[in-house]
């Protein structure tokens, strides 16, 4: 399509499950990895439309913070300006809440520099987005499921004696080559819940929580990678529910994740009781949280959807998502 006839480009992108992150000890052939996969929602919108002067606005029920909006709008226009982008209008609305495990920062952040890339008539390639994107540099999941959807191994990326941060503070991009096979997920039924009175993590707290924890003993990594291909990816693989959400409770208790409960103290593992008493199959913490996620038959669900008010969450019925994004071009 012509750029002069091209005026408006919106793209919806969902969040993304991840389970955990794998290689976490010092001294191995790779570091980070990780395991997760894109779910339909809650989403995040991006809407671009051309205009004199380049500017974001955050319209979700809970925006950015103030300096955050800055620093993203700061790296966005330096992106514009070194590939000769006209200026644009972008609005990010939608239900992603940011903070809370969801991926919603680089979802938003592809979804923001792809719509700004469709309008100026270019599609860059994935890996181009990404390296702009800055995002990616610890765990290769997010980055990946927002083109492609599914179950998303990361075997991480060469070693070269640094410690792991997270990926909001690491320009390391993971190659595509450290991404096994993207998987379908199946059609399981699954809610995301988001605690109303456990304060989410500052991207402060989470580095800082990188910073204490780290490095960790090697067999932590070993029974984490376990957990992760023998468990839940070949779960996948093989469409097996029963193991996978074995796998999922088990992957809880490894050591990196136990480590990540721990930093909400006995709140969260109390709504994780609470969650349970309703005959879930499996639930776990999303990335450092504190959103969690469960498995279960879809009137269990609707039950649980049915008592957010008195377990002092926002939840969402939703399922796996296998295409990622949806781009659309107007004129």
């Amino acid at each position: 399509m012509p750029v002069n006839q091209l005026a408006e480009a919106s793209i919806v992108a969902s969040a993304r499950i991840h389970l955990g992150l794998i290689s976490m000890h010092a001294g191995g052939p790779r570091m980070n990895g990780g395991i997760g996969f894109a779910i339909v929602n809650p989403i995040a919108n991006v809407n671009a439309k051309l205009n004199y002067r380049f500017t974001i606005r955050d319209s979700r029920p809970i925006p950015l913070l103030e300096h955050e909006l800055d620093e993203l709008i700061r790296d966005v226009e330096v992106v514009r300006l070194e590939n000769g982008l006209r200026p644009a209008t972008i609005t990010i609305f939608g239900p992603i809440r940011s903070h809370v495990g969801m991926g919603s920062g680089t979802a938003i952040r592809l979804a923001i520099l792809e719509a700004l890339f469709a309008l100026n008539g270019q599609s860059p390639a994935d890996k181009a987005l990404v390296a702009n994107s800055k995002r990616g540099g610890t765990s290769g999941v997010g980055v990946t499921s927002y083109f492609s959807g599914g179950m998303i191994l990361d075997l991480g990326r060469p070693t070269d004696g640094s410690l792991p941060t997270p990926s909001s503070q690491s320009n390391r991009l993971v190659s595509a080559a450290t991404i096994l096979p993207t998987l379908r997920m199946p059609d399981w039924p699954l809610c995301v819940c988001i605690p109303e009175r456990i304060r989410a993590k500052t991207q402060r707290e989470e580095v800082e929580f990188f910073e204490r924890v780290l490095p960790l003993a090697i067999q932590d990594s070993y029974r984490t990678c376990y957990e992760a291909v023998f468990g839940i990816y070949a779960a996948v693989k093989d469409h097996d529910y029963q193991a996978f959400c074995r796998a999922v409770t088990s992957i809880q208790t490894t050591t990196w994740k136990a480590l990540e409960w721990n930093e909400y103290g006995g709140a969260l593992q109390r709504l994780k009781g609470q969650v349970e008493r309703f005959g879930v199959d499996c639930v776990g913490m999303s990335s450092l949280g504190p959103s969690l996620f469960c498995f279960a038959t879809p009137q269990t669900l609707a039950r649980l959807v049915e008592a957010q008010l008195s377990l002092n969450c926002e939840i969402y019925k939703t399922r796996p998502n296998n295409s990622g994004r949806v781009l659309r071009l107007l004129p």
